[in-house]
């Protein structure tokens, strides 16, 4: 049997629902919660916050510019938005 994959989006999802739920915030306010836990364990690994940030965004764009289905690189229109697949005609909309 396949071990089944660990989806760490789900979990930071749960974990951010927990937090509405439990400290009766908002979703920006529990985002804002999980950050700033990040960051306090990122100081604690010695680890540089702001270049991993950094890093984070460098690949949630290049995850943004591909395709779901397909895996092609994704047409981009005059305001860098990813909107278009050409291999199998998927809108992206920003």
């Amino acid at each position: 049997m396949a071990k089944k994959k660990f989806n760490l989006e789900l979990a930071l999802y749960t974990a951010i629902n927990n937090q509405i739920v439990s400290e009766g915030t908002n979703m920006l306010g529990a985002f804002r919660d999980v950050l700033t836990d990040l960051m306090h364990i990122a100081h604690n690994q010695g680890i540089e916050f702001k270049s991993r940030l950094k890093a984070a965004e460098e690949v949630y764009t290049e995850e943004r510019a591909t395709c779901e289905d397909c895996g092609k690189k994704l047409q981009q229109d005059k305001g860098n938005n990813f909107t278009l697949c050409t291999k199998c005609q998927n809108n992206y909309p920003d």
